[in-house]
């Protein structure tokens, strides 16, 4: 429901509507904003070279999690780099990884060297394709053979293993680019 319709059905207005939301589901409230721009403008984005790809989407495990928390990288991979070549896989990697990494402050991440700290997701570029969507967000993407968190396989040939080796992490001062 839209959060004007959320409101209503609370009989609130709809920013005091989703913040009571919030609070009774202690902040495990998934959200899905339309993009204003479509596919166009999301084309722009992509070309731009100090784009980021990021993505703050999460799946708590109830209700539906936007498709993005299963599909963000695997779209870029898969649409823009393999379909529509707007870009090359060195740069679309850069952008997921060292990037972004470096914006936030997070230093000896997003790079693979020694001393550095990399999760590390092993796909075939040949493959690799977003499935999730709005009525079946929790698709796994086609073309991921195991993604790797401080080590250990948290994902492999389809399957979550379960491991959660994954910790939050506190930037330094972020480059901004």
């Amino acid at each position: 429901m839209t959060l004007e319709e959320l409101g209503r059905a609370r009989g609130r207005d709809a920013f005091d509507a989703i913040a009571d939301l919030m609070i009774e589901e202690e902040g495990n409230v998934g959200q899905f904003v339309e993009d204003i721009s479509g596919e166009e403008g999301i084309a722009t984005l992509v070309k731009h070279r100090d784009i980021a790809f990021i993505t703050d989407a999460n799946d708590y495990g109830k209700g539906k999690p936007h498709p993005a928390a299963y599909g963000s990288f695997p779209r870029i991979l898969g649409r823009y780099v393999r379909k529509e070549a707007l870009l090359t896989l060195p740069e679309a990697v850069r952008r997921m990884t060292s990037l972004p990494a470096s914006i936030l402050g997070l230093e000896d991440r997003g790079v693979l060297r020694e001393g550095a700290f990399a999760d590390v997701g092993v796909f075939d570029p040949e493959l690799i394709e977003d499935r999730a969507t709005l009525q079946d967000p929790r698709l796994p993407a086609k073309g991921v053979e195991v993604v790797l968190v401080n080590g250990k396989a948290v994902y492999r040939a389809g399957t979550l293993t379960g491991a959660l080796p994954g910790v939050a992490l506190r930037a330094k001062g972020g480059s901004n680019g």
